[in-house]
């Protein structure tokens, strides 16, 4: 549970090594963001594009809010899905999208949970950054 959370909060905070860390060396993210450099390069593309973290003058505008996984596993793997909700804040309505992420976890040497593999799959909405229709040069 620690490991979900601590994505959404690293994520949120801009906290780009953060974030990467919660990844094992050769996990995955999203199917094609392969080991912690490409990963790296991806979220660190988003967060330049104000599409995850702090706007660069620090404003907050999205949240990620994980409910309650379910974990099923052990002996250093396991599954775990979960639910997302992508706030942006200020806006009407709050909620911009759903998702939900199916998550396949291991126990490192260090004792740590990581992500091995990450995979999302949207419910509902628009995740932040995408574009409307009516004002794609406008943050979304």
């Amino acid at each position: 549970m620690d490991l979900i959370a601590r994505y959404a909060s690293t994520l949120d905070a801009g906290d780009l090594d953060g974030y990467v860390n919660n990844f094992a060396p050769d996990g995955i993210l999203f199917e094609r963001h392969h080991g912690r450099e490409q990963i790296r390069e991806y979220v660190a593309m988003l967060m330049r594009e104000g599409r995850a973290g702090p706007l660069p003058n620090g404003d907050v505008v999205y949240r990620h809010f994980v409910g309650s996984p379910t974990i099923n596993g052990g002996d250093g793997r396991a599954t775990v899905h979960s639910y997302l909700l992508w706030l942006s804040l200020g806006t009407e309505p709050p909620i911009n999208a759903a998702a939900e992420y199916l998550d396949e976890c291991v126990k490192l040497a260090d004792g740590r949970w990581y992500f091995a593999t990450r995979t999302l799959r949207r419910l509902a909405g628009r995740p932040p950054g995408a574009a409307r229709p009516a004002d794609t040069a406008e943050r979304t």
